[in-house]
C-alpha cells in the first residue's frame, strides 16, 4: 500500500471512529487507548489497523465452545476480507447514527 493511500485510510478512520483522543503525526491519524487499567497508562495505534482489528474481532470471529479461547475465526464461506469498503461499510452502520 502507498503511503499516500495508508494516510487517507488513517484519516478516514479517526474521523469514524470519533475518538476525543485522536492525533496526527506526519498525516498519519492515530488513536489512544488506556493500556494496563490505569488512567495514567496510554498506549497508540494507527487508526486504519485500528479498526480493521476491530472489524476482525466483531465481524470475522464466533463463538466456540469447543475452542480453547471461546471464539474462533468464522469459515472461509462466510469470511469478509478487511478491505476498506467492508469495513467502512461496517464502522458506518456501529459508529455512525
Amino acid at each position: 500500500m502507498k503511503p499516500r493511500q495508508y494516510k487517507k485510510l488513517c484519516r478516514k478512520s479517526a474521523l469514524i471512529i470519533g475518538l476525543n483522543k485522536c492525533d496526527s503525526d506526519d498525516g498519519i491519524f492515530y488513536v489512544f487507548f488506556e493500556c494496563g487499567g490505569y488512567d495514567s497508562e496510554w498506549d497508540s495505534e494507527d487508526a486504519w489497523p485500528f479498526l480493521v482489528g476491530i472489524f476482525d474481532a466483531e465481524v470475522n470471529t464466533i463463538y466456540d465452545e469447543d475452542s480453547e479461547c471461546g471464539i474462533s475465526w468464522k469459515p472461509d464461506s462466510e469470511y469478509k476480507k478487511p478491505i476498506a469498503i467492508n469495513v467502512f461499510k461496517w464502522a458506518k452502520s456501529k459508529y455512525i447514527k
